[in-house]
C-alpha cells in the first residue's frame, strides 16, 4: 500500500474515534487491510464487559456512530467510499477510492460534538430549526429518527425515565458497573483518555463528595438510602430542562440494526451540532430493554417486569414508533458549554498484508 493511502485510511481512524460511546469506553477495533486497501471496524468486546453493555449492543451502536463519522468525512473530502457489512456481529470494512495527495479535513461538528449533562434553558426551539433538524436526519432503511418538542409529552417522558434510571441505578451490578467508569483515579477537571471525569459528568460541591461516596457504597446501605431514586430524580430534572427530544427507532434485535441506530443517532447529533445545540444521551430504557433481551438470568428475573410496563408506557405516549423499540434516545436544548470533555485512548491498529505493521492513532478530543 502506498503512503498517501495508508495516511488517508489513518486519517479516517481519527475522524471515526471521535464518535460517541457509553461511558467513554471506546469499545471498536481498527484493523487495516492493506492488500485490500480498506480498514475493518468491529466490535472490541474486552472494552466493554458491563451488564449495561449486555449483548453487546451499546457497543455496536457505538461502532455505527464510528461509521458514520468515517462516511462524513469521506464525503466532506469528496472521497468515494465503499461500505460493507463483513459479518452478523456487526464487523464494517470501509474502502475510499479516488485518493489524491491531499490530508483529509475533519469536519468541524464531527471534532465539535460532545455530551453536555448541564441543566437546559427549557425555550422552545424554533419551528424552522426543527424542520431542517428533520429533513437532516432521514434514517437508515427501516429505522427512523423522531424529532419531539411537545412540552406536554416532555413531562411525562421526564417521570417514565426517572423510573428507568431509579430502576438502573437500583440494580447493584449495573451501579458498579457505571462507577468502574467514573475517573475518580483522576483530578476531577482531568480530560480523560477513558472514562468520565467528575467535571465532565457535571458533579460539583455535595454531589463530588457523594459520588465518591457512593461508588464505595454497600449495596445494602444504597437500597436504604434509594440511591437509584435519588437519580432518577435528577434525571428527570435534566429532561424537564430540555427544549426536545430525538428518539432513533429500531426495528428488531439485529446486530446490523444496532450498527444503524449508532450511524442514525450520530447523523442526528451531528446535525443538533451544526445548530449550535446541547445533546445528552438519556439511554436507561434502552439500556434496561437491551438486558431484558441479551443479559443475566438474574437481571431479566428483576427488571423484565416492570421495563415491559416502562417500555408500555413509552409506545403510548410516542405511538409515531409503532412496536418498534427505543434505539437510542437524547435530549437537546440551548445551555452554556459543558464544564468538562473527554478524551480519547490511543488506537492500535492492527494491519494486515504485505507491508504488515502496527500503527498508533493519536489521542484526540471529543
Amino acid at each position: 500500500m502506498d503512503e498517501q493511502r495508508r495516511a488517508t485510511l489513518n486519517r479516517l481512524i481519527e475522524a471515526a474515534i471521535l464518535a460517541p460511546s457509553g461511558d467513554n469506553t471506546q469499545p471498536w477495533a481498527f484493523e487495516l487491510q492493506e492488500d485490500y486497501g480498506r480498514i475493518v471496524v468491529r466490535v472490541d468486546a474486552a472494552r466493554d464487559p458491563s451488564p449495561m453493555n449486555a449483548g453487546q449492543r451499546m457497543s455496536r451502536i457505538a461502532v455505527g456512530a464510528a461509521i458514520e463519522n468515517v462516511v462524513r468525512t469521506a464525503a466532506l473530502n469528496k472521497l468515494a467510499l465503499e461500505v460493507e457489512w463483513m459479518d452478523e456481529q456487526g464487523a464494517i470494512a470501509v474502502r475510499p477510492s479516488n485518493v489524491g495527495d491531499r490530508t483529509l479535513q475533519i469536519d468541524d461538528a464531527v471534532r465539535n460534538r460532545c455530551t453536555n449533562r448541564r441543566l437546559y434553558d427549557n425555550q422552545p426551539i424554533a419551528a424552522k430549526v426543527v424542520d431542517e433538524l428533520n429533513q437532516a436526519s432521514p434514517g437508515f432503511e427501516d429505522i427512523q429518527t423522531h424529532w419531539f418538542t411537545e412540552p406536554g409529552r416532555m413531562v411525562r417522558l421526564a417521570a417514565l425515565i426517572r423510573r428507568s434510571d431509579a430502576l438502573m441505578f437500583g440494580a447493584s451490578q449495573l451501579r458498579r458497573a457505571f462507577f468502574a467508569n467514573v475517573r475518580l483515579d483522576l483530578p476531577a477537571d482531568s480530560v480523560a483518555s477513558e472514562g468520565l471525569s467528575l467535571d465532565c459528568l457535571e458533579v460539583f460541591g455535595a454531589e463530588r463528595v457523594a459520588f465518591r461516596l457512593l461508588a464505595k457504597l454497600p449495596d445494602w446501605l444504597a437500597t436504604l438510602l434509594q440511591v437509584g431514586h435519588a437519580i432518577g430524580k435528577k434525571s428527570e430534572r435534566l429532561m424537564r430542562s430540555a427544549s426536545g427530544i430525538c428518539l432513533v427507532d429500531a426495528p428488531d434485535d439485529e446486530s446490523l440494526t444496532d450498527i444503524a441506530v449508532g450511524r442514525a443517532m450520530q447523523h442526528a447529533w451531528l446535525a443538533l451540532t451544526e445548530h449550535g445545540l446541547s445533546a445528552q444521551p438519556m439511554m436507561s430504557l434502552a439500556v434496561l430493554d437491551s438486558i431484558v433481551c441479551f443479559g443475566t438470568v438474574e437481571l431479566k428475573r428483576r427488571l423484565e417486569d416492570p421495563v415491559k410496563a416502562i417500555l408500555q408506557e413509552f409506545r403510548e405516549l410516542y405511538p409515531e414508533i409503532g412496536q418498534k423499540r427505543p434505539g437510542f434516545l437524547f435530549r437537546f436544548g440551548n445551555c452554556a458549554p459543558p464544564n468538562g470533555r473527554t478524551g480519547r485512548r490511543a488506537v492500535v491498529i492492527e494491519s494486515l498484508g504485505s507491508n504488515a505493521h502496527k500503527g498508533r492513532s493519536n489521542v484526540c478530543l471529543e
